[in-house]
Parts: C-alpha cells; structure tokens; sequence
C-alpha cells in the first residue's frame, strides 16, 4: 500500500529509474555518501569518473563517551525511557526524497504486524517531516513512532 502524501515516481519504479538515469547522464559529476551508492549509480551505466565517494564524517569518540547518567538524561528528555523491553529501528538524518523514507515507514509497518512490539524512532527534521507524519497516521502506526525532531 503506498501512501498518497508520496511522490509519483517512488510508486512507479520504472518512471523512477528513468528519471534515475536521466539525471545522473546530465550530471558532471556525482557525489555519493556510500560505497554501495557508487555501485548502485555505476549499475545504471554511468561512468565511474563521474563518482565520488565522500562519506559523511562522525566523531563516534563524543557518543562513546557518554555516561550511564548522560544516557539517562537524554533518554528522559525525549521521552525514549517508556521503551524499555521493546525492540527499536532508529533512524538519524534529514528528512528528504532521497532518504526513501515512505519504503522504509512501510517496511516498519508490515514488520510491526508481524513481530508486534516494535518502535520506530526517528531522529530529524526536513522537507517531508509533515508528509512523513501524515504517512504514519495514514498507515495508523503513530502508536509505533516517534519523531524526535533535530537532537
């Protein structure tokens, strides 16, 4: 079942491919945040010159250093502590096209019938914050998920 707050191309997946493809032919070049995206372009018979891997850097060294205590905290703040016992898919990142996130809120739902107690928590903000809410109320899976906005 696929959302109408989703746009055309991602519920026709050959209209998506071709604007896929259309694209990355126009462009100089392609910036990808992914080794498995450099792949994933270069199977779409773009030249790999095109493609640059650039990945996304993050100090794991600042969230290693959290304490029991600082963890509490931010688990009270967000209201994340009422999950105890439950399992949790979390996603962190920008709320956008390019995310694929209407797959990925559907995914849930079909997993959260399936197993039950699940939660989906996610973390950030963009252009389809609105689209996204209207998405899991639609699906009637806004029990299951948080938005915690940017953190």
């Amino acid at each position: 079942m696929y959302s109408r707050t989703e746009p055309v191309y991602t519920r026709i997946p050959i209209l998506n491919d071709f604007l896929e493809r259309w694209v990355y032919k126009r462009a100089d070049v392609i910036r990808c945040v992914s080794e498995f995206l450099v792949d994933y372009v270069a199977k779409k018979k773009i030249s790999k010159e095109k493609l640059f891997f650039i990945s996304n850097k993050i100090n794991l060294e600042k969230f290693r250093k959290l304490s029991d205590r600082s963890m509490d905290e931010f688990l009270n703040k967000y209201g994340l502590n009422r999950l105890e016992g439950k399992k949790k898919a979390i996603f962190a990142g920008r709320l956008n096209f390019q995310k694929n996130l209407f797959n990925v809120i559907r995914s849930f739902a079909e997993a959260k019938k399936q197993c039950g107690e699940l939660c989906f928590i996610i973390a950030g903000d963009g252009p389809l914050r609105d689209r996204l809410h209207k998405s899991v109320k639609e699906l009637n899976i806004d029990d299951s998920v948080i938005f915690l906005g940017n953190i």
